[in-house]
């Protein structure tokens, strides 16, 4: 009798670990297949300084992107390609191109006989590098640009490997775009966590009037933005899109997750909100950090619709 409970219970537990174990399987499937399934978004924004004359300017943002050995730059390529079909008015860019998350075997193969921060940054440079200029001829009629993020503070050059595949860097600047008497500004910040932050620089090339959209890597740039006059006052900024958050990116119960995110918790976690007066969106942004895994946070691009209120 003994030796058959013993077997039973041997069984039971065989049974619940064979259980638990596809449950496991299950779930990292589901994750892995989430972190590779893009959400693509349309939202109209009402921006109260927006001229009538851009009623309808379209603008896709892409953030994120962190490429590395799974989100390889011929896989963002591809995402790319298929987004140009939008055919936006303007390309706006957050951040995070490529990631510095330690290289898998190949690199870490090669450092064998060369040191390892060689072979990452020449890698992660080659990588950059393929990204832009396969997108140098993006489809966007109006403005291609993009801010710096975090991780891409650690490869030198960025500016210039921007300029030289067509694409505006906004560090701490904006650029004025022009249709008739009519014109939108488009700022962008360096990186708010490890870059230079000059807010101020950006806020005393316009105005309340004017319509600004301002793009940060980091959500945590918009309490100081609200606060920051312009010349003219405060209140300046209409549209803020950030990204970094990365929704979180593996959520358990609505918290942060596994992603490094705001200093301001959840606040900025996603999505859209309104403060002070300013339209802010989050994007999840395309790839992942740590492991390549997403859960409830699943990626996203935004083609955003800029409305006039009359």
């Amino acid at each position: 009798m003994a030796g058959a409970r013993k077997a039973k219970k041997r069984r039971l537990l065989l049974g619940l670990f064979a259980t638990l174990s596809m449950i496991l399987i299950l779930l990292l499937g589901w994750m892995a297949a989430e972190a590779n399934w893009v959400r693509f978004i349309r939202v109209d924004v009402p921006l109260r300084n927006l001229p009538a004359s851009f009623d309808g300017t379209t603008i896709l943002f892409v953030a994120d992107l962190h490429i590395d050995n799974f989100n390889t730059p011929e896989k963002t390529l591809r995402l790319m390609d298929q987004l140009s079909a939008a055919k936006p008015d303007i390309l706006l860019l957050g951040g995070d191109y490529v990631s510095q998350e330690p290289e898998a075997l190949p690199a870490r193969i090669a450092s064998l006989w060369t040191r390892p921060e060689i072979v990452n940054s020449e890698l992660k440079l080659e990588r950059r590098e393929r990204f832009f200029r396969g997108i140098s001829d993006f489809p966007a009629q109006l403005l291609r640009a993009g801010v710096p993020g975090n991780h891409d503070l650690a490869l030198p050059g960025l500016d210039e490997c921007m300029r030289r595949n067509n694409i505006v860097p906004l560090i701490n600047t904006s650029i004025r775009i022009n249709r008739g008497d009519d014109s939108i500004v488009l700022a962008g910040l360096d990186d708010w966590k490890d870059g230079e932050r000059d807010i101020a620089a950006v806020a005393k090339d316009v105005t309340p009037e004017d319509c600004v959209i301002l793009l940060s890597h980091s959500p945590d740039a918009l309490p100081v933005a609200v606060n920051t006059p312009s010349n003219g006052g405060a209140g300046w900024v209409d549209l803020f899109l950030c990204a970094h958050t990365h929704g979180g990116q593996i959520r358990l119960f609505g918290h942060r997750g596994l992603a490094e995110s705001s200093v301001y918790g959840n606040r900025y976690l996603t999505g859209l909100r309104i403060e002070n007066g300013v339209i802010a969106l989050t994007c999840n942004g395309v790839g992942t950090t740590g492991v390549p895994l997403r859960f409830f946070a699943p990626p996203q691009v935004y083609l955003i619709t800029l409305r006039y209120v009359s």
